[in-house]
């Protein structure tokens, strides 16, 4: 999906905090997200840097799994 889309699941508050992390590995994952143009949802980078979030406390798994949500297309 296109980073805004991604961007835009998580909740407000979560993202502030986020941004406003000065863990360098936070600062990171956002420098990636910042490089690329579009976000894998099931690509281990994008389920590894929201399980950070989740494990440093800004994110709930709740939250985690609303981001990562995807449903895969049926095959017609």
């Amino acid at each position: 999906i296109a980073v805004s889309a991604f961007v835009r699941r998580f909740p407000g508050a979560a993202m502030d905090a986020i941004n406003a992390s000065s863990n360098p590995t936070v600062a990171a994952i956002l420098a990636q997200i910042d490089a690329v143009q579009t976000v894998r949802l099931g690509h281990p980078t994008t389920t590894q840097g929201v399980g950070y979030l989740v494990s440093v406390g800004l994110l709930t798994q709740a939250q985690a799994d609303v981001v990562l949500h995807y449903e895969v297309p049926a095959v017609p």
